[in-house]
This record gives structure tokens, C-alpha cells and sequence, in this order.
């Protein structure tokens, strides 16, 4: 994927909106491809002439097959706000998320699917996995999550890193763990207030702000969790409120 003019949705000097294309990454996996993090990077490079780079902080992703809205930090100190208003409960996902349909500018070239323009010539976009942020309360953001599982070191090994158990699924969050736990951030998505507490993110460790979570003695690298030597995806940091 080429970043086009046309897939910059906003930009100032802090935030980027992306429109993320269905079958691209936000993050580098295993697979080697290119990640819409570097693209955006070698956009914001390219733009303001930046030999060495760009700084690019993610504070939210979709998954592959997905289609819909990124934002990007540009800067540390933007990434470190969006991150705090997670943390202190000032900015959580709204109530309604999944198929809806969006009039956009004029300019933007048809797609063979979810693209049509109406008896007016509107042009109209559909994203089938679309959610966003508010600071209204709603009753679904106190639906406690059903944690089923059962906390074992097999299964939920310690990052070499993080003093923090590693989940990959946000379904098979331990119920009876009462120390931190690095989950994806899709968690957002389940993030119940009374139920967990968000400790803060791989980030904050990065920057000095977690210093508690970082292994004693360990000296490589803080900017991810790792495990097995392995660069993880980046996690949230969170604890459980009310072990079963």
C-alpha cells in the first residue's frame, strides 16, 4: 500500500487519521509485510524531509481483514495523552460499533465494494467495523467480561522483560490472576472500569513511567514486551479488580 493524499483523513502537528485499507497490518507480525506504522512513517518522512525518520506512536489498531480509522501520534507527548486518557477513564469506546456508512469528499475514487453515491450524488463509504471514542457513560462500558480461565505459568508465561504475565486473547483473560497482565489493545473493546484497572502500556515503560513493571536485572530492551526473546505485539498493562 502506497499512503495517498486521499487516505490522510487529518493531520496537525500532533495526531495523523489514517484510512486503513482492508489486508493491511497496523503492526509488523511475522509475516514480513509492511506495516501501516511504516508506511505512515515513510509518509511523514518523505512530507517534512526527515533523514533520519519519523516518530510515529500507536495508540489503537485493527486487525488485518479490517477497513476503518487509525490515528497516529506524531509525537511522544501526544501518544503519552492519548494513552493517559485511557488510563484515567476520561475517554473509553462508544456504545454502537460495527456497519456504518459515511458520505466522503467528492474526490475519492470508487471502490468495488462498500462504495455507491445516492440519487443526490453523494459519495458514500461502509466500513463493516467501525467504532468510536467518547467521554458519555453508557451501560454497556460496566458489562463485566466472563473470565473463564484459570491462571496457570504454562499457559501464561512471564514476559522476559515486564514483571507481567503474557494473554493473547482478550476471551482467555485469567480470572484469578492478581498481577499485571499484558493484553492486546483490543481490550479497549472489553474494557470495563469496575471490573479492571489499566495500568498503562508498553510505551510507559519505555519512557521511564512504569518503572516497577521493568525485570530487575534484565538488559536489553524496554520499548516492548518480550517473550522467549521475542518482540511482542504492544500491550496494555492491566490488573484485575475483582478475582474469582
Amino acid at each position: 500500500m502506497e499512503l495517498k493524499n486521499v487516505d490522510v483523513l487529518y493531520e496537525d502537528n500532533h495526531l495523523i487519521a489514517i484510512n486503513k485499507h482492508a489486508g493491511i497490518i497496523v503492526q509488523e507480525d511475522v509475516t514480513g509485510d509492511k506495516s501501516l506504522e511504516d508506511i505512515v512513517k515513510d509518509y511523514i518522512a518523505h512530507k517534512y524531509s526527515k533523514p533520519n525518520g519519523a516518530f510515529l506512536g500507536v495508540p489503537h489498531r485493527l486487525d488485518r481483514p479490517v477497513s476503518g480509522l487509525i490515528i497516529f501520534a506524531k509525537t511522544s507527548k501526544a501518544l503519552d495523552r492519548l494513552n493517559l486518557l485511557f488510563k484515567e477513564n476520561k475517554i473509553w469506546l462508544g456504545h454502537k460499533a460495527g456497519d456504518m456508512s459515511f458520505i466522503v469528499p467528492d474526490e475519492y475514487e470508487m471502490r468495488d465494494t462498500r462504495s455507491w453515491r445516492d440519487d443526490k450524488g453523494n459519495n458514500w463509504r461502509s466500513l463493516g467495523n467501525t467504532c468510536w471514542f467518547t467521554n458519555l457513560d453508557h451501560s454497556k462500558r460496566h458489562e463485566e467480561l466472563d473470565l473463564y480461565k484459570r491462571y496457570s505459568s504454562e499457559e501464561y508465561p512471564k514476559f522476559d522483560n515486564y514483571d507481567a504475565i503474557n494473554v493473547n486473547k482478550v476471551a482467555e483473560i485469567p480470572g484469578d490472576y492478581e498481577g499485571i497482565m499484558g493484553v492486546s489493545i483490543t481490550f479497549l473493546n472489553k474494557y470495563n472500569p469496575d471490573q479492571f484497572e489499566i495500568v498503562g502500556s508498553d510505551y510507559n515503560v519505555k519512557e521511564g513511567l512504569l518503572d516497577f513493571v521493568k525485570v530487575d536485572g534484565y538488559t536489553g530492551k524496554f520499548d516492548r514486551p518480550y517473550l522467549n526473546g521475542k518482540r511482542m505485539y504492544s500491550r496494555l498493562l492491566i490488573k484485575n479488580k475483582k478475582l474469582q
